[in-house]
């Protein structure tokens, strides 16, 4: 780009004024660049350029001049010595910038010498050196008329760039020169090949910036001369142009060759050299161009001795140290370049191994994707064939119905004759019939007998029990004259015995000989088909098919069936297939309910129609013939499956070769209650109860070894298929296991086909199951289920088929929350708070309890599960030598980075081995007090990445125990201040509780457990005067639930005064009728309920206890009493109950006090921002060489 010539400047090489930016150097001058002749000149030249050239530029300079000017004199000039050598042995020599006469010192022969110097203390150091100074500037007005054509040879290294007139120096210098006289000198130059940054970074002293063409277009052009010459590139730094200029063309000619003799390789034609080119060549190439190669080096040793002067020996010293650095720097770049060559192996390797996986999940997909495409070409084919089947069989049942009406019809209608004329005379019959006894009964009425026997009829009519006795006497006395005595008492008795129990069949005596009883048949086994989908057992499972099918029979319950689907769709485990047997509904409503969930797209849905009514087993079997898994669950269209559990089942299948697992069952609708089969049933129990429930899941190859599902004769009652088939595959050796937990809900609502009267008795069930499976009940049978009951084995690769599924969560940062158990507390509310926040923060976030808890403590489950439906409570669906087994199982699933131990004591201790298998995996400690799970904290403190605390005095604790601050995060816990705030007192809740109006309520919510002090509230109630009018409400639940009830009993407070409330949905409405929350704990951390009623705008009287007193100003919004102290708590009570005024402050300071310090969205983010750190630096270790956890690990594993 042209520079505007606002000045109308113009080059000094060749006398042109148009100029481009050519760069900028590192002090921000700018440099143009004719573009004509390439001349470059900085914009705007020094007024004053000696002003550069004091003392310190030859000693210090740094930016501008020399460091050490001797050291550098002898590579920078030293070279031009033995080059001048080789063209002349005497005459005039001037050198300008001749510094401190080192160039002219060094020359031999017998020259006259000559310098032009513009530091005075350099020349005068020159001139006492014995060189004549013939001027300070070479510019200097009439110099070249007194010294025209005067000298032999002048030379003039690294000078004319810093002329304010770059041509005019060059012009005077030819000027002074004789004609056959030689000009040597060097200038940096602008190399089109190598780079200029040095140039560009130092030296700012220079005034222009030629190029080869700018010199050549100056000398041959501009001054007539000829030029010889070439660029030099220094070794690691820039390049210069080093040459001769002469007045003669033949002079020229001579100089050609000798350059480029000197200039050529050091194996150039070393021999033919003499030995002052040999040693020029050394200057030239290794001195000064650090041009090192073994010739040049083996050329030192050719130098003249009174060449090794010590700048001579610093020279070489440099460029020893020089390519040491330089090989060092190489190895260095060699060792960066084989760790980046291993690297990009490894991330090679990596991309390979990824690439195949992808391919392979590619493939498998396409597999997947291939197979689903069979099945719905399969199933669409199936359902239309169904489908014309259902129509061609519906209609030909509307045309017999048509024909059986057409039949009806005519027979009705000659029935109707018949019966018109049948009528016609039955009525002149019975009118003779009705003449005739009327003329009878006038006879009998006039008759004497009738009116002899009067008296007695009338008795009888006043008498009924007795004549009754009369009649049964009669009875006897004819039976004894027939001799049937004994024979009808018999009889008789098995009537009123029937009469008292209806469940016993009435026959008669013979009857009763001769028959055994009710019985009921089996119909022809029905949906099991010829083999639709081929069964196989492979181990792995392939791929294109699920593990699991789920089969959904579905007769008149479309309206149901949408949830059952759902349940199954929401599964932990994903890997399965759901498939829907419409079973030939009569109800249109259901048909089109299951039309419409049909419409809607699902790739794990299929729907398969029957083409006429069939029963449960038979839908069952059909729906097993089409299903692909290795594992079938049957579940009804009215029940649900919970969240966990197919994964649950199949981890005990796949883990402990179990061939059926099912849940405990938890009723819902008209029933609540829970029902819990034994956990290892075997055949000898099974053959007398059905210990096993409809949706255990069970392996494919059973179904199609039993037979299939076989339904009763509902003309002969209903016996349970379901029990008829555990029985079947048990004597075929099955083994059985039971989850304690409730995973399956069973819809309890009105009349179903389970609990109608056509239900065969229980006993009677067990009897034909046995009688219908007596092929298979051998004694072998009952021998063998027994030993595969008893015995513990173990799968030797038990996740060769659960780790092939689990992709959702995968693109999250996923955390493992170890808790001990899901209590009703405040630990449970904050915790349910962040689980919430981070969920909606994309973390996948997984809970496992380790602790039994039993009902007594509350279950807030709930409040975790829509933010995190995979929530494993351990003690409650497995024996505690498998946990470890489980959670390694969810380790090698999930990608977990960040374990959250909230007081889990199983988890402290599983963690070395967690660590030793996961190097990258970080865990996050949270501590409410310094007292229980701390011990835990310190003996695994190695394996612990960061301690969280919600207050100082915890904080303080693992400091003065040895813990590092800045593995501490003291983040304070706050509450939801939108949905806890003041309002107004729930009327209807005070009804309930039979809260008298106006009363100040007292209120206690928490866990009844000995460091809350339940039993003191109850203490504190006592003390308070009976006439203040105080009511104590206290909700919860806990291990000392029957001791307060008890005390609070013994107590007789009146109505009113004390209310139990137990546990409550919803603590909320409670806390807006509290006008003082009291609460008397023995120890505490932050509790969540002082932080809950501050927010509610209740008065806090509580123990000073753990960070209770940072949570609260004493006297502004509370009081704080010491633990046990219950006559203090009282006091203040009675204090606040009678001082209306100053209990309304203190309510509204509660508010303020808490928007001021209690919000929770602070918390969560601080939460949210820890655990994001952390996934962090997992992600980080995972693609970082491993390394082990602290030193102290081992240390800490052997404590």
């Amino acid at each position: 780009m042209a520079l505007s010539d606002t000045t109308h400047k113009l080059c000094n090489g060749c006398g042109h004024a148009s100029f481009r930016l050519f760069a900028t150097r590192a002090d921000g001058a700018r440099i143009e660049q004719c573009e004509y002749c390439g001349l470059g000149v900085i914009e705007h030249p020094p007024a004053n350029p000696s002003a550069f050239y004091g003392d310190t530029y030859y000693a210090s300079g740094k930016e501008s001049g020399y460091a050490d000017y001797r050291l550098a004199a002898e590579h920078g000039v030293g070279w031009a010595v033995n080059l001048i050598t080789l063209l002349r042995r005497d005459g005039k020599i001037l050198d300008i910038g001749c510094a401190d006469g080192y160039l002219l010192r060094r020359q031999g022969g017998a020259f006259e010498r000559f310098g032009i110097e513009v530091n005075p203390k350099m020349a005068e150091e020159a001139a006492n050196a014995g060189i004549q100074i013939i001027s300070r500037d070479l510019l200097e007005a009439g110099l070249a008329q007194r010294y025209e054509k005067t000298f032999d040879v002048i030379t003039s290294i690294a000078v004319f760039e810093h002329l304010p007139d770059f041509a005019g120096g060059i012009a005077t210098a030819i000027r002074m020169l004789k004609d056959e006289g030689i000009l040597l000198f060097e200038v940096p130059v602008m190399s089109a090949h190598a780079s200029n940054a040095a140039w560009l970074h130092s030296s700012f002293e220079h005034i222009y910036y030629p190029t080869s063409n700018a010199l050549q277009h100056i000398v041959e052009e501009r001054l007539k001369c000829h030029l010889v010459g070439a660029e030099l590139l220094i070794k690691d730094y820039a390049s210069t142009y080093a040459g001769f200029i002469v007045k003669s063309a033949a002079h020229a000619a001579l100089l050609r060759p000798l350059l480029s003799r000197l200039l050529a390789d050091d194996s150039d034609d070393h021999a033919a050299l003499t030995i002052d080119e040999r040693r020029a060549r050394t200057h030239l190439r290794l001195m000064h161009m650090a041009q090192t190669s073994e010739a040049s080096v083996q050329g030192i040793r050719e130098l003249d001795h009174s060449e090794y002067t010590e700048p001579l020996i610093g020279r070489i010293a440099q460029l020893w140290t020089a390519d040491l650095q330089r090989l060092r720097c190489r190895t260095e770049q060699m060792e960066k370049i084989a760790l980046e060559r291993d690297s990009f192996k490894e991330e090679s390797e990596a991309w390979q191994k990824s690439w195949r996986q992808k391919s392979e999940q590619l493939a498998n997909e396409t597999r997947r994707l291939s197979a689903r495409l069979d099945v719905a070409q399969r199933d669409s084919r199936l359902n239309t064939a169904q489908a014309s089947q259902a129509v061609i069989a519906e209609m030909e049942r509307v045309s017999a119905l048509e024909a059986q009406l057409q039949d009806a019809i005519a027979k009705t209608r000659a029935a109707e004759d018949r019966e018109a004329r049948a009528k016609a005379r039955a009525e002149v019959e019975a009118q003779h019939r009705y003449v005739a006894a009327e003329a009878q009964l006038q006879m009998i009425y006039g008759s004497t007998l009738w009116r002899l026997t009067s008296p007695p009829r009338r008795l009888a009519a006043r008498h009924p029990r007795a004549v009754r006795r009369l009649r049964q006497l009669a009875k006897l006395v004819y039976w004894t004259v027939r001799l049937k005595l004994f024979s009808k008492l018999r009889e008789v008795k098995a009537r009123r015995a029937a009469a008292l129990d209806p469940a016993l069949p009435y026959a008669t005596s013979s009857q009763a000989d001769s028959t055994p009883g009710p019985t009921a048949a089996l119909l022809p086994v029905a949906g099991v088909l010829p083999e639709p989908m081929r069964s196989i057992e492979t181990d792995p499972w392939p791929d294109d098919r699920p593990l699991v099918s789920v089969v959904i029979p579905c007769f008149n319950y479309g309206h149901l069936v949408g949830e059952a689907i759902r349940s199954v769709e929401a599964q932990t485990f994903q890997d399965i297939e759901i498939i829907v047997v419409e079973g030939g509904s009569s109800s249109v409503e259901s048909r089109r309910a299951l039309a419409a969930l049909a419409e809607q797209p699902s790739t794990k849905v299929r729907i398969l129609l029957q083409e006429k009514p069939y029963r449960a087993g038979a839908n069952r079997n059909f729906g097993i013939s089409h299903a692909r898994g290795k594992y079938v669950c049957c579940l009804d269209a009215d029940d649900r499956l919970a969240p966990t559990y197919l994964e649950k089942a199949l981890f005990m299948l796949e883990s402990y070769d179990y061939d059926v697992v099912s849940p405990a069952l938890q009723f819902f609708g008209e029933r609540s209650d829970v029902f819990a089969p034994c956990e290892r049933p075997d055949l000898d129990m099974l053959v007398h109860g059905n210990h096993v429930v409809t949706c255990a899941v069970f392996r494919r190859s059973l179904w199609q070894k039993a037979g299939g599902y076989r339904d009763s004769d509902p003309a002969t009652g209903h016996l349970h298929e379901d029990w008829l088939f555990w029985v079947r595959i048990a004597a075929l050796g099955a083994r059985f296991l039971n989850l304690r937990e409730p995973l399956f809900f069973y819809r309890s609502h009105g009349a179903t086909l389970s609990n109608s009267d056509s239900v065969l008795d229980n006993e009677l069930q067990a009897q034909l199951i046995r009688q219908f499976n007596a092929d298979v009940l051998t004694p072998e049978a009952f021998s063998n289920a027994r030993l595969r009951a008893r015995a513990q084995t173990r799968s030797p690769r038990p996740l060769r088929n659960l780790l092939r599924d689990h992709g959702s969560g995968q693109d999250r940062r996923t955390m493992l929350l170890a808790v001990p158990y899901l209590i009703l507390g405040g630990a449970e509310r904050l915790l349910s708070a962040l689980v919430n926040h981070l969920s909606a923060c994309g973390w996948h976030v997984i809970i496992v309890s380790t602790i039994h808890s039993d009902d007594s403590n509350g279950d807030t489950t709930s409040w975790f599960e829509q933010a995190a439906p995979e929530i494993y409570h351990l003690p409650r669906f497995l024996s505690p030598e498998r946990w470890k087994d489980f959670v390694d199982y969810l380790f090698a699933s999930r990608n977990i980075s960040v374990l959250w131990i909230v007081g889990s004591a199983f988890f402290y201790d599983y963690l070395p081995a967690l660590k030793h298998r996961h190097p990258s995996l970080k865990v996050a400690d949270l501590l409410f007090n310094p007292v229980g799970h701390t011990a835990n904290n310190r003996r695994y403190a190695a394996f612990i990445d960061l301690n969280l605390v919600e207050n100082h005095e915890v904080r303080q604790w693992l400091i003065d125990a040895g813990e590092s601050p800045e593995r501490i995060r003291l983040i304070t816990s706050g509450v939801d201040l939108e949905i806890n705030h003041p309002g107004p007192r729930d009327e209807a809740l005070m009804a309930e509780y039979g809260i008298p109006p106006g009363n100040v309520i007292v209120g206690f919510s928490g866990r009844w457990s000995e460091e809350k002090d339940p039993l003191g509230f109850v203490e504190i109630a006592k003390r308070l005067p009976a006439g203040l009018p105080v009511t104590f409400v206290i909700t919860g639940t806990g291990p000392l639930q029957a001791e307060l009830r008890q005390a609070v009993h013994n107590m007789e407070f009146r109505r009113g005064r004390f209310v139990v409330c137990g546990p409550v949905p919803d603590v909320g409405p409670v806390l807006r009728l509290y006008d003082i929350l009291l609460l008397p704990s023995r120890i505490d951390g932050r509790p969540n309920i002082v932080m809950e009623a501050l927010a509610n705008g209740a008065a806090v009287i509580a123990s000073r206890v753990g960070a209770v007193p940072h949570m609260m100003e004493e006297g502004v919004q509370g009081y704080l009493c010491e633990p046990g102290d219950y006559q203090s708590f009282a006091d203040r009570v009675a204090e606040l109950a009678t001082n209306p005024g100053k209990l309304a402050t203190f309510r509204l300071e509660a508010r303020k006090f808490a928007e001021r310090n209690l919000d929770i969205r602070a918390m969560v983010d601080e939460y949210a921002h820890c655990f994001g750190a952390l996934a962090s630096e997992h992600d980080a270790a995972l693609n970082s060489p491993r390394k082990p956890v602290r030193e102290a690990a081992s240390e800490s594993t052997a404590s």
